[in-house]
């Protein structure tokens, strides 16, 4: 093989073998990544490494686009079949690279134009739009994953590559007469401009993020939306670029009709993906990827009619057009699928399976993770008022999760459960149960079957057979559709003085057979059966201040707000209002007392303040009334302030139309002396307030009548009770208080659940620190409440609360008891405290509400100023790059220019090929040119020529294609040291001296071709 047959081998063919086996390794990548993602049981560890090797992939073919020809690697075959398949187009056609390179980065700066257009455009909907669901008010959330990771680094290195080929090349590109035209040249200068806007709208999309949001911000994490990961959307536009690249290189690598194809094909792929997305999102993530696969699909059909029409205009103005048009019709699709689910369920009973039937719809079943699969069965069961026993769901709940997320891993599952397993343990009860599991035969199982099992595995004696008969009956009476209190009652007193066995007996329960993985959930399940026993018949012990049903669901989670915080269950029944009915270690040495002398003890004696005025007001309102309530058993509403932190009021899980629930409105503020009550219509109409509540709006209670709730709180968002944890939330260390009323029938029962942390914070709520900055918190215009009440549509719900008058002697008994609660240092300053802020209060009127407004905005504007100080900083900083970049190519390109002129038509020639361009055809021409001089002299031109060019690239190519056929050159004539140059391309070339130029130039091609 010669010298050029080899060199020309080495040249990248869709034929090569490094091409096909690159491209197989490329499909390998993506079918085992989408295995990997999608299958059964996905590999973490294999995910991560996929992902990594696509990374790699992507890194390479933008820093091959973006710093081409500078790479100077081109010899190197392997990385050379990387940099091919990856958008590495061959050296002849500048047409191909541009066009390449604003097919992939000129579409990622219009979708990110498009997506900024979908934020603001949504953002309009979300405040202004009645019908836009409320689940759609979390899509930026989700959105903002995507403007991420969609284009700032492509769009920064096309700004790089398109300077490279447009600026320095703007003076000449229309003179070649090798097809190209001043079309491509205005492709690159669409690229530096969309690529700078894109940048700039990158940041103007994070800003508007955190303006549209920053108040939904704790509620996002409520809402527990399981949507795509932003890993997954990176996976997504990483492979996208890859087969893009793929298919141009397979269609045609070196002409606009493979890229035209490509196109075509991957936007063709996009709109029917587009089709199919419904089946694998859920509403968040369907609602974007809808969207996107719809945008990214007409920017590529715009860029390839525009490429065929050969009219820029055509891509710019359509999509300018298009794009807003896209995404209003994608927000009113899912819109519309929303509201036509909603109307089908006209029972609020029926609300789960509207809510069921919407979630299957956007969520294929293995994307549900196990703990939304467990409350999805959970409310499944409820809903259609199953009578079996929950006790024997506990080791269903495996089974149900495996087929709600592939019925596959069921059969797997239990196909590995063999009697010799068990066997081994000698309890063929086992064995019988997890057959029937297998087998789907779930109805088998009786009180009977389950009591031998329970007696068998804990090795209760048959003396305390009557234990578990007891067990057994308040677990189910416990867990029933409609639990009868008394039954609850007496059956806790029975077990009363056999706790200590059914502990005894647990204990052995949880510790035999510990392989068999459903125990865990049934040892939790026996645990807080067992705890709720303990407790219960401990408080009926002490004073008899709480009843059993206050613990449905709830109060078993109690420990789980962690030991560094103080919990306290206040009862707020009528019988024992303010007692403490449950506290913890850390609150009890917050309160400097021990649990035992705290249980039943009025919390007024620790912290005096709120409970006296709160029981005058109940005893005077909320006992008068008697009116049934309707609410979903499975809904909770949550009110977000503007300062911050939720108020969060909870329903029971189970609520039947044995008894139903009602709620009031308070806000238990720390650092604030007083508590906003009123009470709320059907209609979230403000029907009635006390004084205090009319305080903080600056106005006063007679004024606030008929007011929308919306007013005051401007964002009501209602969702599952599943998706709440039954907690008390800390938000920027602040305390809150949940409060409850439950209405059984004619009698009432219901409870605070406080947590204090510290003595300080105690002393602060006292205190009433910073009140006129608090008061302006909920203090919210009239005019702007149009654009509030569409979100808060609770015509199933009802905000109960109750007016109270106070008496004239509350404010000397508050006062009394905060002093008694300071030190005596501080009575004095306190007192006088209390008595200014009361004034103040007193003293606003409703004309107040503007100021007010006034400065809760300025307020809030301090909350967000460093965000758009950074956001102000980062564009500037942009601008002052961008200009400086083009300053100094300007600048190079002037003092370049000056230099080369004065080397005459040599200096022409380097200066105009120090660029991508076509080189071999020039030299022809400067040849042909010169054809009166002297062949010594064309040779030292060609040399000296050489000497300055250092990229290898080039001149491998000018070199093999030409000079084999420069045959004039006569040997004799060009061996002389003064006529060759010293060559120093590369430090690892050796110098060449009195050789054949010919010769040495292939020597030096061949010596390079191996490095």
């Amino acid at each position: 093989m010669t010298v050029l047959e080899h060199a020309h081998a080495q040249d990248f063919t869709v034929n090569s073998t490094p091409y096909r086996k690159l491209k197989k390794f490329s499909y390998s990548i993506l079918s085992q990544l989408f295995v990997a993602k999608y299958s059964s049981k996905p590999q973490l560890k294999h995910q991560a490494i996929l992902e990594a090797i696509l990374n790699l992939i992507l890194t390479l073919q933008i820093v091959s686009l973006a710093w081409y020809p500078d790479l100077n690697i081109s010899n190197w075959s392997t990385f050379l079949s990387f940099l091919r398949i990856l958008g590495y187009i061959s050296y002849d056609s500048i047409c191909a690279d541009l066009g390449i390179m604003n097919l992939c980065f000129g579409a990622t700066a219009f979708a990110i134009y498009a997506e900024f257009v979908f934020l603001f455009i949504f953002g309009i909907f979300a405040y202004l739009n009645k019908n836009l669901p409320k689940i759609l008010t979390f899509i930026p959330i989700k959105i903002a994953h995507i403007f991420t990771s969609i284009g700032i680094i492509p769009s920064f290195m096309i700004m790089l590559m398109v300077f490279k080929y447009s600026i320095i090349n703007a003076e000449y590109i229309e003179e070649y007469d090798n097809g190209i035209s001043a079309k491509d040249f205005n492709y690159g200068t669409f690229g530096i401009v969309f690529s700078l806007f894109s940048m700039i709208l990158l940041l103007c999309i994070n800003f508007l993020y955190e303006f549209f949001i920053c108040d939904m911000k704790h509620s996002h994490h409520n809402l527990n939306i399981k949507a795509r990961s932003s890993s997954e959307l990176d996976l997504q536009r990483k492979a996208f670029y890859i087969v893009m690249c793929i298919f141009y290189v397979s269609f045609g690598k070196d002409n606009v009709s493979g890229l035209q194809i490509s196109a075509f094909i991957i936007s063709f792929g996009l709109m029917v993906k587009s089709i199919y997305v419904l089946q694998y999102f859920n509403v968040v993530e369907n609602c974007i990827q809808i969207y996107k696969m719809a945008a990214i699909s007409m920017t590529l059909l715009i860029f390839l009619f525009g490429e065929i029409l050969d009219n820029t205009k055509i891509i710019i103005v359509f999509n300018i057009i298009l794009q807003p048009i896209v995404a209003y019709f994608t927000i009113k699709f899912v819109a519309y699928k929303y509201k036509k689910l909603k109307e089908n369920s006209e029972n609020p009973r029926n609300q789960f399976e509207f809510e069921r039937k919407f979630r299957h719809l956007f969520t294929r079943s293995h994307d549900l993770d196990a703990d939304k699969s467990l409350n999805l069965f959970t409310d499944y069961w409820n809903a259609r008022q199953f009578k079996k026993n929950k006790l024997f769901l506990i080791w269903e709940f495996d089974v149900c999760i495996s087929i709600l997320k592939d019925e596959r891993l069921a059969r797997v599952k239990f196909s590995k459960i063999s009697k010799a397993e068990f066997s081994l343990e000698g309890d063929i009860q086992e064995w019988k149960i997890f057959t029937w599991l297998k087998n789907g035969d779930r109805h088998k199982f009786s009180d009977t079957s389950f009591m031998e099992f329970l007696l068998k595995f804990s090795k209760i004696k048959k003396k305390d057979e009557a234990i578990c008969n007891i067990l057994i009956q308040l677990c189910n009476e416990f867990n029933s559709r409609q639990p009868r209190i008394k039954k609850l009652i007496n059956l806790v007193y029975k077990t009363g003085d056999n706790i200590g066995n059914i502990t005894e007996n647990y204990k052995k329960l949880t510790e035999k057979y510990k392989s068999a993985e459903s125990y865990d959930h049934y040892a939790s399940f026996l645990e807080n059966i067992v705890s709720n026993i303990e407790e219960a018949n401990l408080i009926h012990r002490k004073k008899n201040v709480l009843n059993i049903n206050n613990f449905h669901g709830e109060y078993q989670n109690l420990e789980n707000y962690g030991k560094d915080v103080g919990v306290l269950l206040v009862s707020c029944s009528e019988e024992a209002f303010g007692t403490i009915c449950y506290i913890n270690d850390k609150a009890s040495q917050i309160l400097k007392t021990s649990i035992v002398n705290a249980l039943g003890i009025p919390l007024a004696n620790f912290i005096p303040h709120p409970f006296g005025r709160l029981h005058d007001m109940l005893m005077k309102n909320f006992l008068k009334e008697s009116t049934r309530v309707d609410i979903p058993s499975h809904r909770t509403l949550c009110l977000q302030a503007n300062d911050g932190f939720l108020i969060e009021c909870y329903t029971m899980i189970n609520l039947t139309a044995f008894y139903d629930s009602a709620y009031f409105l308070v806000s238990f503020k720390p650092r604030s002396t007083t508590r906003q009550v009123a009470i709320i219509s059907e209609e979230n109409i403000i029907i009635n307030s006390s004084e205090f509540f009319g305080h903080y709006l600056g106005s006063t209670a007679k004024n606030l009548r008929n007011i929308p709730l919306s007013d005051i709180i401007p964002r009501i968002y209602i969702t599952k009770m599943q998706d709440y944890e039954p907690v008390v939330r800390n938000v920027n260390n602040q305390c809150l208080a949940l409060v409850r009323i439950k209405k059984i029938i004619k009698t009432v029962s219901f409870y605070f659940l406080i947590v204090v942390h510290n003595d300080d914070e105690i002393r602060r709520w006292q205190l009433g620190e910073d009140e006129d900055q608090l008061q302006n918190f909920y203090i919210e215009n009239a005019n702007n409440s149009a654009q509030y009440k569409s979100l808060g549509n609770l015509n199933s719900f009802i905000l109960s609360s109750y007016e109270t008058s106070p008496k004239k002697h509350d404010k000397e008994t508050d006062t009394l008891a905060q002093n008694s609660f300071l030190p005596l240092s501080e009575e004095k300053k306190s007192e006088n405290q209390f008595e200014s802020t009361s004034k103040r209060s007193s003293s606003r009127s409703s004309s107040n509400i503007n100021s007010n407004h006034a400065k809760k905005l300025l307020f809030l504007s301090k909350r967000k100023i460093w965000m758009l100080q950074w956001a102000l900083l980062i564009v500037i900083f942009t601008v002052i790059i961008t200009m400086v970049a083009v300053l100094s190519y300007i600048i190079s390109d002037v003092s370049h220019t000056s230099k080369m002129s004065s080397l005459g038509d040599l200096g022409k020639l380097l200066y105009d090929y120090e660029t991508i361009t076509d080189w071999s055809r020039t030299i022809d021409k400067q040849v042909k040119a010169n054809s009166t001089s002297t062949q010594a002299q064309k040779v030292i031109n060609i040399n000296y020529f050489l000497s300055i060019v250092s990229d290898l690239e080039v001149i491998q190519n000018v070199l093999l294609d030409h000079f084999r056929d420069w045959s004039f050159c006569d040997s004799s004539k060009i061996i002389s040291k003064e006529i060759i140059p010293t060559w120093n391309f590369n430090t690892n070339t050796p110098t060449i001296e009195k050789v054949n130029l010919y010769n040495g130039i292939s020597n030096f091609i061949a010596e390079v071709s191996y490095i």
